[in-house]
């Protein structure tokens, strides 16, 4: 081990129960971000569909249009 685990400020050592805390938060922040992540790519792969099926093209060129239209507007697919 690297010695005890350390506050968010630095200061003081934490008990068992505060490192289980920051676990759980640590945790609970990482799931936020992956739920995020995950609806974000359905989101794309919404998007993706739609121009399926007004342009008539398939799912890889319908995605490079997406890329390409994200990069013209110099936005985030997802955005």
């Amino acid at each position: 081990m690297d010695g005890p685990a350390v506050d968010l400020r630095g200061m003081t050592p934490l008990s068992p129960v505060g490192r289980l805390a920051a676990t759980v938060d640590r945790l609970s922040r990482e799931v936020r971000a992956a739920q995020a992540e995950a609806e974000g790519r359905a989101l794309v792969e919404l998007a993706k569909g739609i121009l399926v099926a007004r342009l008539g093209c398939g799912p890889a060129q319908a995605a490079r249009q997406l890329a390409e239209l994200a990069e013209q507007s110099r936005v985030t697919p997802l955005e």
